[in-house]
């Protein structure tokens, strides 16, 4: 009987170790969002612009408004769930690690962003990127193209025994005089692309995206002639056989109708600011050699702009959270989420090819 009891046991820790190793994970969710000002109500003195963040502040911003801002991102982001998340205008990494225990803590639809990747900026408000992810980040670095401005914050994943690295941005915004702003923005694409192409000098079939809110249209001077980034498969898939590396911007994948993802009020127009844009080797067919991670064809790429229900406004627009003036000259306070909405694309392990060693899935 004793005999029977060890046996079976034995069985039972065996079909355990089965159930770990689970098939490779397919499917990997990249996302990127503009928070809008993601800050605590305490001041930072590493970081300027902390100091218009607090109850005293013209913002009146509490610590209760910042809960509520929180709890209405993370909701998002719980509907929306993707593996890796980047991150634009963040006072520091206290306010993501705040971001990630309010995620962990939903009452419903709770998920899981075990790993964060951060540096300071150089920005003269002290704002700055970061990225989390469900999967481990194994390196994370900071570039800065154009000195005093945000940077590139570089980070390295291991997704499921498979490189994946990502390059974060928040490129030059509007304020100011068009031209410099437009020099800027230009120089910034310009050492992105650099570094881009120096990661894929190192390695052609590495899985690389670039993601963020680059302040420009998919059409922009910055993106087209700075980054070399299309909307266009046909014209960076034929870079691929002339040797020239031009990246693919997946919102070439969405109808006119559905791009806007940030509503700029000064010129009453629609904008695709925010973007995921993937090196041109991640456009190939799973049949040929290459990446890891790849966007499949044309037709069955899922890419959106995301939204939920309640995070727009009457006008479509995104529902920010601030401070507003009325016109009979009182305050209102509008418990919003951001004034970008996210967008994300899902890209394919390409099964059987560059794809590293199986592991655990992980599961919310």
């Amino acid at each position: 009987m004793r005999f029977l009891k060890i046996k079976y046991l034995w069985l039972v820790l065996a079909f355990s170790a089965v159930v770990l190793v689970a098939a490779p994970v397919e499917t990997l969710r990249i996302a990127t969002w503009n928070v809008e000002n993601l800050f605590d109500a305490e001041v930072d003195h590493e970081v300027p612009d902390s100091v218009n963040f607090t109850p005293d502040s013209w913002r009146r911003w509490t610590e209760a408004k910042y809960l509520s801002k929180l709890t209405n991102l993370a909701v998002v982001v719980s509907a929306m769930k993707p593996d890796v998340l980047c991150l634009e205008e963040l006072e520091n990494r206290k306010v993501i690690e705040d971001f990630v225990r309010i995620l962990q803590t939903l009452p419903t639809n709770a998920v899981h962003y075990p790993y964060i990747a951060h540096k300071p900026s150089e920005d003269r408000r002290g704002i700055s990127t970061g990225m989390i992810s469900r999967y481990p980040i194994t390196d994370t670095r900071i570039e800065f193209p154009v000195k005093g401005m945000r940077g590139a914050l570089i980070v390295t994943l291991d997704i499921d025994g498979t490189e994946v690295i990502g390059i974060v941005n928040h490129w030059k915004s509007w304020v100011g005089e068009a031209k410099e702003n437009i020099a800027i923005r230009t120089k910034e694409a310009i050492g992105v692309r650099h570094e881009a192409l120096k990661l894929l000098e190192r390695n052609p079939n590495l899985s690389l995206f670039i993601a963020g809110d680059f302040n420009d249209d998919l059409d922009g001077e910055s993106l087209q002639h700075g980054l070399q980034a299309f909307a266009d498969r046909e014209k960076v898939l034929a870079g691929l056989t002339s040797n020239e590396i031009f990246f693919y911007n997946v919102l070439g994948e969405l109808p006119k109708e559905k791009l806007g993802s940030y509503y700029y009020a000064r010129r009453k127009a629609w904008n695709t600011f925010d973007a995921i844009i993937l090196a041109p080797a991640m456009l190939r067919p799973v049949s040929e050699e290459g990446p890891a991670w790849r966007l499949p064809p044309k037709g069955e790429a899922v890419v959106e702009t995301f939204k939920i229900p309640g995070m727009a406004g009457a006008d479509g627009r995104p529902l920010a959270a601030h401070r507003t003036r009325l016109k009979d000259g009182t305050d209102k306070y509008v418990d919003g989420y951001s004034d970008h909405f996210p967008v994300f694309v899902d890209l394919k392990r390409a099964l059987g090819r560059d794809v590293g060693t199986p592991g655990r899935q992980d599961v919310d």
